[in-house]
C-alpha cells in the first residue's frame, strides 16, 4: 500500500477513535493526513468505502492465517500455534482493532470477524 493511502487510513482511525463515524468528514481526514481532498477521491468514493476497505484488509489477514493453517492435515494442526499467530496479528493491528471493537464498536467489522472465525472452524472441523 502506498504512503498516501496509508496516511488517509491512519487519519481516519485516529479520528474514529474519538468521534462518532457519522460526524467524521472527509475534510477532517484530509487535514490530518495531510492530503488534498482530490487525492482522497482518487482512492475512495466516500467514507463508507474507506471504512469497508480497512475492515476487509484486516479480515483478509485473519482469513489468510486460516488458509495457511488449513493447508496442513486437519489432524495435525496445532490450535495453539494458530491462535498465537492470530493474537500476534491482532496486536500488530491493535490501533484499528481497538477502535473498531472497543472505542466505537463497528458492527459491520464485528460481523465480518465472526464470519472469519466460522470460516476457520469450518476448515478445521469440516465434518461438523
Amino acid at each position: 500500500m502506498n504512503e498516501t493511502k496509508q496516511a488517509i487510513r491512519l487519519s481516519f482511525i485516529k479520528i474514529y477513535e474519538h468521534k462518532p463515524y457519522e460526524k467524521i468528514s472527509i475534510k477532517e481526514i484530509c487535514i490530518n493526513a495531510p492530503v488534498a481532498r482530490t487525492t482522497f477521491y482518487e482512492y475512495y468514493e466516500n467514507l463508507a468505502e474507506l471504512k469497508a476497505e480497512i475492515e476487509d484488509t484486516l479480515i483478509k489477514g485473519i482469513l489468510q492465517l486460516s488458509d495457511e493453517n488449513g493447508q496442513n492435515n486437519t489432524d495435525t494442526i496445532e490450535l495453539t500455534e494458530y491462535f498465537s499467530k492470530v493474537l500476534h496479528y491482532i496486536q500488530k493491528n491493535w490501533d484499528v482493532n481497538y477502535a473498531f471493537l472497543v472505542k466505537q464498536p463497528n458492527y459491520e467489522y464485528i460481523e465480518k470477524w465472526k464470519s472469519a472465525i466460522k470460516y476457520h472452524f469450518k476448515c478445521r472441523f469440516p465434518e461438523k
